[in-house]
């Protein structure tokens, strides 16, 4: 009796964003089409850069289950600034905000909050220290607000609310 054999085949990233990919069993040509990663405008003090690199890094792993296209403008605050992020944080479907000790003064992350309610945009506020409580900057719930835990944030990211 023949063993049937699995041939495992990578494929290219369509136009369209979806890959056709999976496992085959000896000749089987079904595919299996991915959903696209979802757009997140990631706001953030720039001294809490190294915040926005580490979850960027985390989102790269393949390990974990967190995916996100990066929609954010890393340039500073003014009125060219304005019009270069706006259609941006349209475009992303969630805006996740690194919450750290200064967060709450700063006003490019209070205008980028009011803009993603503007949108109609899911707002996660992310506390980027395990072990303290900064304050939350105005206009965030309490309900939108977590700790640092990848697994939670890739569910609440896809979670369609």
């Amino acid at each position: 009796m023949a063993i049937q054999t699995i041939h495992r085949r990578r494929y290219p990233r369509r136009r369209n964003g979806f890959r056709r990919i999976g496992t085959f069993m000896a000749g089987s040509k079904r595919p299996v089409l991915l959903k696209r990663k979802p757009r997140v405008f990631v706001s953030h003090h720039n001294y809490d850069q190294y915040a926005k690199r580490l979850l960027h890094a985390q989102s790269q792993n393949r390990n974990l289950s967190l995916q996100f296209s990066d929609q954010s403008v890393n340039k500073p605050f003014g009125s060219k600034w304005k019009t270069r992020t706006k259609p941006r944080i349209k475009k992303a479907s969630t805006t996740l905000i690194m919450v750290g000790p200064d967060t709450y003064r700063r006003k490019a992350v209070q205008w980028e909050i009011d803009q993603s309610r503007k949108a109609g945009n899911k707002i996660i506020a992310i506390q980027i220290h395990k072990n303290k409580h900064h304050r939350l900057p105005p206009g965030i719930k309490r309900k939108e607000e977590m700790y640092w835990n990848i697994d939670k944030l890739s569910k609440k990211i896809r979670r369609r609310e």
